[in-house]
């Protein structure tokens, strides 16, 4: 048996070459990175901190909460706890100080009490007092603006001085859907003691809000400015986390339906069918939801359980629905989902209003900014909002009138 070496070094080069081909890639992506990170830092604005601390009172936190280090930098999921058994909720007595917010780029202070809502401790319910209690998301909830000019405190603002003193209780959830919102309502509602229970729905209402959750780098990486942001960016491309939300409720191919055949393409989402529709059939398990008669029909189920839960404790519900953006500042006027949400009231004998008329006439009026991003409100918004709202409840009579 012949046994031939191969000459020594003969592949020495072509390793060489290769070794040095890594090395020049390695670099270049490296550079890349620094480069991006420097214009990061000049361009972008400074990232969202949260710090989140216990409150010290004695209490009992409801769902038995582990208790929580002080004073440490942490996430906001720290406060706002997503994929337990009921899906999400807020960490009960927390305070949570949030600065440069992603949507606002304010400092906000986020106070939980013993329930789990973001408003002040509730005692035992005085004999004149009304209480609102307002189910919702993140629209709702607001960790965005300053507590005072929420929606929830702008109504409870606009009602001072009434026959009653009204309390608009924020028992807003993050990401939540309806069905959050009734579980809710089932564990707090007994403390509460609502005297009209107000549903602030949007859209997206059939999903799942334990999905609904913010990815941040790992370890270290964490303090780059850039990879921060990229995270932020592809989180709301990654449709992985709205795919799982309703499992055999909801045909993720149902966009192709809406689709019928159109070649829907980018363009002015604002102005042109073709542009409005594209945005719904790319957001078809976000807020295109709004056009899916399914998806209104999981909702209806969940609000009619709501609704009797409600009744049971003598009080009653009702229903405000939040457009998104396109169809306040567009010249498209498709207002299906709203449509949709009157009929499922009028079934359900549920008072029902829509604020749309009213944002769209303020936006055109002075196109005053409304709006942060595709849902979430700017204070002038909720202004707007709260003084729509309140009108409603008191043409349906459902609050305490003005005067003594």
């Amino acid at each position: 048996m012949i046994v031939i070496f191969p000459a020594s070094g003969s592949s020495s080069p072509r390793f060489s070459r290769v070794l040095a081909n890594v090395g020049l890639l390695a670099g270049s992506v490296l550079v890349f990175l620094i480069v991006c990170e420097v214009a990061a830092r000049l361009l972008l604005p400074a990232p969202q901190t949260v710090k989140v601390q216990e409150k010290q009172e004695t209490y009992e936190a409801p769902g038995g909460f582990e208790r929580l280090d002080t004073k440490a930098e942490k996430s906001i999921d720290s406060v706002v706890l997503f994929g337990g058994p009921h899906g999400v909720r807020l960490r009960p007595n927390t305070r949570g100080e949030i600065h440069n917010h992603v949507l606002s780029g304010r400092d906000i202070v986020i106070e939980v009490n013993s329930l789990g809502v973001r408003y002040p401790e509730l005692g035992p319910k005085s004999p004149g007092e009304f209480r609102v209690l307002v189910l919702g998301d993140s629209i709702t909830f607001g960790d965005f603006v300053l507590e005072s000019e929420t929606w929830t405190r702008q109504m409870e603002a606009l009602t001072e001085g009434r026959r009653k003193p009204i309390r608009f209780i924020n028992a807003g959830l993050p990401g939540a859907g309806t069905a959050e919102e009734l579980a809710l309502f089932r564990e707090i509602g007994e403390r509460v003691k609502p005297d009209l229970v107000l549903v602030g729905m949007y859209l997206n209402d059939a999903q799942s809000g334990s999905l609904f959750f913010t990815k941040t780098p790992p370890g270290l990486w964490a303090k780059s400015r850039f990879l921060t942001w990229l995270f932020d960016r592809f989180q709301l491309l990654d449709m992985r986390f709205f795919r799982k939300a309703l499992p055999g409720e909801i045909d993720p191919l149902w966009r192709e339906t809406f689709r019928a055949g159109r070649n829907l393409h980018p363009g002015d989402m604002f102005g042109t069918r073709d542009g409005f529709d594209f945005e719904i059939y790319n957001a078809y398990m976000d807020f295109g939801l709004g056009w899916n008669p399914k998806a209104w029909k999981i909702i209806e189920t969940i609000t009619a359980a709501l609704r009797n839960e409600v009744n049971a404790r003598e009080a009653r519900l009702a229903v405000v629905l939040f457009p998104v953006h396109i169809q306040v500042m567009g010249t498209v006027q498709r207002f299906e989902p709203q449509e949709s949400c009157r009929r499922m009231s009028a079934r359900l004998h549920i008072p029902f209003d829509d604020p749309l008329p009213t944002l769209r006439r303020t936006w055109q009026s002075n196109h005053e900014k409304l709006f942060y991003d595709h849902c979430h409100y700017t204070p002038r918004g909720y202004a707007v909002l709260a003084r729509q709202t309140v009108d409603f409840l008191d043409s349906e009579k459902l609050i305490p009138p003005p005067g003594r």
